[in-house]
């Protein structure tokens, strides 16, 4: 499989860049944003609750139509659709009806949809096996830095000028976005593993690998929603939330790099171990983050851990799709859209029957310090090909 060409890995940095700058703008400050429009917790879970049943539910159509039209314009589409997320939050903010939460929670669905199975796809077919660490440690790695402002700039922002001068920011740059989407080059050469005709279900894909993405995509409910949902209810102030996310996100980018060539030099399997270790105990550590403090300083060790983990995670991902084909991406997807509901249906239901909101967050941080561990079942990755040296004549 050739090498993902320069201007490839370009376009493709910049798109998820600047896509991750503008919804991490606000997405760290959505259950704050949420709870100031006097919504209470359960109302929150209800929220991201409609979000996952949505993404469950339009994640086929949009591997179709990607499968129809290309991963460049599922990404342009995803990147329509996460414009159309940030605008609903800015008419939020006008006073529309709390249920009109629900339109903001299919937008982000379709976005995520596109977005993502956009993006495995089309890095499984042009990732190299024996750099694909690295490779994806650049991508990574340049997301958060441009992102890693974001949350620091976004309470700024809101401080001085108001939830609309945040929400008109995010929308431009996502917009932006699309000029390096547009400019991803498709794989030229045909593939019969992602151009065959693609089922929605589970089909032959190894129940380890399913099993362990239900694990890994229930923590990430953690990493992404729920932490931000406890954040808003122990700091209620947006430049301090950015200021904390700040900090974490600094930290954390530091050792894609050590994750992406310990990878690369054939030790991928014993990075996933060690990271998924980590991420299960900054679960429990969450527990007893209770002030400002505590808060940045497990927020900085739990992406410590999630980015230790990450590089490993995804390129053994990327790994199997590239051998499997799109129906591995398809099945893969439907187990974290699974362990999305579930997460969420079980914390509406713990926020419905007790009263005290930290409850919620016990079972949250506890159950997934729990699951975390099952992503160890994953299959290991193929070991990276050696270039063959030449033979001397």
């Amino acid at each position: 499989m050739p090498r993902v060409p320069h201007k490839n890995l370009v376009n493709v940095t910049l798109a998820l860049s600047l896509q991750s700058l503008s919804v991490n703008l606000i997405n760290i400050f959505v259950p704050l944003l949420l709870l100031d429009r006097g919504v209470r917790l359960w109302g929150v879970c209800l929220y991201y609750l409609a979000y996952a049943v949505c993404k469950l539910a339009v994640n086929y159509p949009s591997v179709l139509l990607i499968q129809k039209f290309s991963p460049r314009v599922g990404l342009v589409i995803a990147l329509c659709c996460s414009s159309v997320y940030v605008s609903s939050f800015n008419l939020l903010s006008t006073g529309l009806p709390a249920w009109s939460l629900v339109a903001t929670a299919a937008a982000m669905a379709l976005t995520n949809a596109f977005l993502w199975n956009s993006q495995h796809i089309h890095l499984a077919r042009m990732l190299v096996t024996g750099s694909r660490g690295t490779e994806l440690a650049v991508i990574e790695s340049v997301s958060r830095l441009m992102v890693l402002s974001a949350p620091l700039v976004g309470g700024v922002a809101i401080s001085v000028g108001g939830q609309r001068a945040l929400l008109l920011s995010a929308v431009g740059l996502t917009l932006l976005a699309v000029v390096p989407a547009w400019r991803i080059q498709v794989a030229g050469e045909a593939d019969p593993r992602f151009d065959e005709p693609v089922r929605y279900g589970l089909g032959q894909t190894s129940k380890r690998d399913l099993w362990a993405n239900f694990c890994y995509n229930a923590n990430a409910v953690i990493a992404m929603m729920v932490w931000p949902v406890y954040m808003a209810e122990v700091v209620s102030d947006f430049a301090d939330i950015g200021v904390i996310n700040t900090v974490s996100a600094l930290a954390a980018t530091v050792l894609l790099w050590v994750a992406g060539r310990r990878g690369d030099a054939g030790k991928t399997r014993r990075v996933l171990a060690e990271g998924t270790v980590l991420v299960s105990l900054t679960n429990v550590l969450r527990l007893f983050a209770l002030n400002p403090i505590t808060i940045t300083a497990v927020g900085t060790a739990a992406q410590l851990a999630g980015s230790y983990q990450n590089i490993p995670w995804t390129s053994t991902y990327y790994g199997h799709a590239g051998k499997e084909g799109v129906q591995y991406v398809m099945a893969m997807e439907i187990a974290g859209d699974m362990a999305y509901v579930f997460v969420w249906m079980a914390l509406f239901g713990v926020s419905l029957a007790f009263s005290q909101g930290h409850t919620v967050f016990v079972v949250a941080f506890v159950l997934t310090s729990l699951l975390s561990l099952g992503v160890l079942r994953m299959r290991a990755p193929e070991s990276p090909r050696p270039v063959p040296e030449p033979v001397s004549q």
